[in-house]
């Protein structure tokens, strides 16, 4: 919202030019213009124009120009809930705040209602929003979005095309469970918590998860599966998460239970093009290997594929030190591959300040 100027008393009214609602606010001895690009004349103010400190512009894909204005209400130290930097809810260090559990998840507030409706969506557009959803969400459909709502059996969309879908400021508690997490093609993940499951995010093809906490690994321990907070093969772009695989045993055969907070193997397809921004990788020294995977694996069925390992970026993260100063048992990353083309290792930092290296 734009204050335009201040000219000769009148009283409040409103008018629509080209698109943009014109308010004229009167008072005694002033008048004040203000702009609105909301979609109607009637809709709310919505952000425009730089934000001052105690808000944000954040993703909204249900705002007029798919963006909106978050205001803190926490206290901590530069309006973070907490005051001690690099973990969740802490001061990050572009002057924001980490995710955790002051930002992210169903909004204070919300009225939740069970989940009456179908299961497998086939309806183009369908909105789930404050709801309880106890089966797992199929995605067969363009334009779901599911917001304010907890889900406790995951979403999957379908791989390939004729699907796509949108989870924003909402819970995923899915327990103990192998495969119920948020899966497939074309899907945007915004402001949300996600538990439990051996894999909180596993993104195959064009996918964009940004301002989430992902944590509460839970591995079933008769598994020989690997966990990890995120999984990724081809166009994604992650920005401002925090990952964590934090499961600590018990473990199968004495293996460590996560690979890493965030993975990429050339199993099923090459692994390139993905994005890695302004990251928290949460250490955990007893049961995880590596912080992040570079996507270079090798004996893997795509390893030697001439695309695989490239176009990776990976800038301006913060990787935990944690009790071994090397985030996971034996290092930060892995497989990360520099001079592949188009591969980008800078900013990447300890939470101490210090240069992470690329392998």
């Amino acid at each position: 919202m734009k204050q335009i100027a201040q000219i000769i008393p009148r009283n409040t009214s409103s008018i629509l030019r080209g698109g943009a609602v014109v308010v004229m606010v009167g008072a005694i001895g002033s008048l004040s213009l203000f702009t609105s690009h909301a979609t109607t004349p009637t809709a709310s103010f919505e952000a425009e124009g730089p934000v001052t400190s105690a808000a944000r512009k954040v993703a909204d894909t249900t705002a007029s120009g798919s963006s909106a204005a978050k205001f803190k209400t926490s206290t901590g130290a530069g309006g973070c809930a907490v005051p001690t930097p690099n973990v969740p809810d802490g001061p990050d260090p572009a002057g924001g705040c980490f995710p955790g559990p002051s930002n992210t998840g169903v909004p204070a507030g919300t009225t939740l209602s069970s989940y009456t409706g179908p299961c497998t969506i086939t309806t183009a557009d369908t909105v789930i929003d404050s709801k309880t959803v106890t089966c797992k969400i199929l995605v067969r459909a363009n334009g779901l979005i599911i917001k304010n709502s907890v889900l406790k059996d995951g979403v999957s969309g379908l791989v390939g095309q004729g699907a796509s879908f949108t989870i924003q400021d909402s819970f995923l508690d899915n327990g103990v469970c192998a495969n119920c997490s948020v899966d497939g093609w074309n899907f945007t993940v915004l402001r949300t918590e996600i538990t439990g499951s051996n894999r909180g995010v596993y993104c195959m093809n064009t996918c964009r998860v940004q301002d989430s906490w992902i944590h509460g690994t839970a591995l079933d321990p008769t598994s020989e599966w690997h966990a990890s907070a995120v999984r990724v093969e081809q166009n994604a772009t992650l920005v401002h998460n925090v990952l964590a695989c934090d499961w600590t045993g018990p473990f199968n055969n004495d293996q460590l239970g996560c690979s890493a907070n965030m993975t990429g193997y050339p199993d099923f397809a090459p692994i390139h093009n993905n994005t890695m921004d302004t990251h928290l990788f949460m250490a955990n020294p007893i049961g995880l290997g590596y912080c992040a995977y570079g996507g270079g694996s090798l004996t893997k069925p795509y390893s030697n594929d001439p695309t695989n390992a490239t176009y990776i970026v990976f800038k301006n993260n913060v990787f935990q030190r944690g009790p071994k100063g090397i985030c996971g048992t034996w290092g930060p990353i892995t497989d990360f591959i520099s001079g592949r083309t188009g591969n980008v290792w800078t900013g990447n930092v300890w939470d101490n300040g210090a240069i992470v290296p690329p392998g």
